[in-house]
């Protein structure tokens, strides 16, 4: 694993832990129709009990907040599209925002994705981005290894001194400075 990378079923949280999870853990804890990894859900489910035990915190953000949406609302529209290909004649446009946003089953996806939000955002405190005062050229460096985002996330977290919670594999490759970074990150 990358330097500070640790294995999250090594970890014991402690009550003064700040954490910070990536989105794709709460796709594995909350997405409604996200339910494909079992064991990972079970291990992140496990540490989050172990860090609601201990009291300690963990951070979100609204840039978190709208990457749980949109990743939720996507899979939701590929499964429905998948779906409706077989219902409709091939000339049919399933197109995103003409049809599937104006579709039942879309207003029903979006109100189990505001719950989900809902739940995510009992369990955390909110912070601001502090785009500000995070060292934009500290972002721009880590982007050649890893996304936009990801990038952003490795400098809050430094910034803040968060332990940054993912599934991402790409964090075992890339400079994190200094930051914890935990996570079932095995090859």
């Amino acid at each position: 694993m990358g330097n500070n990378c640790i294995d999250i079923r090594n970890y014991a949280p402690k009550s003064m832990d700040n954490f910070f999870f990536d989105n794709n853990i709460w796709v594995f804890l909350f997405c409604p129709i996200g339910n494909h990894d079992k064991s990972k859900q079970k291990i992140y489910s496990s540490f989050l009990q172990s860090v609601r035990q201990v009291n300690a915190t963990i951070w979100i953000n609204s840039l978190v907040i709208s990457e749980f949406a949109n990743v939720s609302i996507k899979l939701d529209y590929n499964l429905w599209k998948k779906n409706e290909v077989k219902e409709v004649s091939l000339e049919t446009d399933l197109d995103y925002k003409q049809v599937y946003r104006k579709s039942q089953r879309y207003h029903d996806t979006v109100a189990s994705i505001c719950a989900a939000i809902n739940q995510i955002l009992v369990l955390c405190e909110k912070c601001t981005d502090n785009f500000n005062a995070l060292n934009i050229q500290s972002i721009l460096s880590h982007f050649i290894d890893i996304d936009f985002n990801d990038s952003y996330y490795i400098e809050l977290c430094r910034h803040s001194s968060f332990k940054f919670v993912t599934d991402d594999k790409d964090f075992m490759n890339t400079s994190n400075n200094n930051i914890v970074i935990l996570g079932n990150l095995k090859k």
